[in-house]
């Protein structure tokens, strides 16, 4: 009997809507001299956002992996069992680049206590690109594995494309410049959802797929 799962974390997406909202409505009162403090708040629940896209999918990593030890233990066919030991032995190498999130946090501090230190501003950006990237990659990986190991039980349960999108690093960055931060606001919102969705998918799913060996 497979032991009790870890509860998802998900993503406050409310939060990341209220993040975007106070942040347009600073950009439009900065002037009045109440912009600063709309910005603060909105940076603030921004990081929070952020982090919980990596407790996410690490969660959901740790309950892949009690998934696939239950469809290894009750699958009989030993081709399928070697694959799932392969899948086991890949999951353990996404690794989520927490000291990333925290460097940038850090730096960002720094940037608002002294908006004037360019070269702070310049490594914490590259440290929320290297985070970002990184979680990009996990996301990817996480659902390829996914879907490979529920086809083992069910055709039924694969995934019909990416919920969680995949992203580059690059085109991220050149869109959020050429749009002037307004695709920054999308993806902040839209991967909130994406991450959510996908965890609803994976609970759905990985009920039925137990479900499935007991008939």
């Amino acid at each position: 009997m497979i032991s009790s799962f870890i509860k998802e974390k998900f993503v406050n997406k409310e939060m990341a809507i209220i993040a975007v909202v106070l942040s347009i409505i600073a950009a439009f009162t900065m002037l009045a001299g109440i912009g600063f403090i709309f910005q603060i708040i909105s940076s603030i629940l921004t990081f929070i956002v952020l982090y919980q896209w990596s407790q996410a999918i690490k969660t959901n990593i740790q309950n892949t992996q009690m998934i696939l030890g239950h469809i290894r233990e009750n699958i009989q066919d030993a081709s399928k069992k070697n694959a799932i030991m392969a899948l086991e032995s890949r999951l353990k190498t996404i690794e989520i680049y927490d000291w990333a999130f925290w460097v940038y946090l850090i730096c960002a501090i720094v940037g608002y206590i002294n908006w004037y230190v360019f070269f702070i501003n310049l490594i914490g950006f590259v440290f929320l690109a290297i985070y970002l990237q990184n979680l990009f990659q996990a996301c990817k990986k996480l659902q390829e594995a996914k879907n490979k190991v529920y086809q083992y039980v069910s055709s039924k349960f694969i995934l019909s494309g990416e919920i969680i999108k995949d992203r580059n690093i690059g085109m991220f960055i050149l869109l959020a410049i050429v749009t002037i931060g307004i695709y920054w606001y999308y993806i902040l919102i839209k991967m909130s959802y994406e991450i959510n969705e996908f965890l609803q998918w994976d609970i759905d799913a990985r009920e039925r797929v137990i479900s499935e060996f007991k008939q």
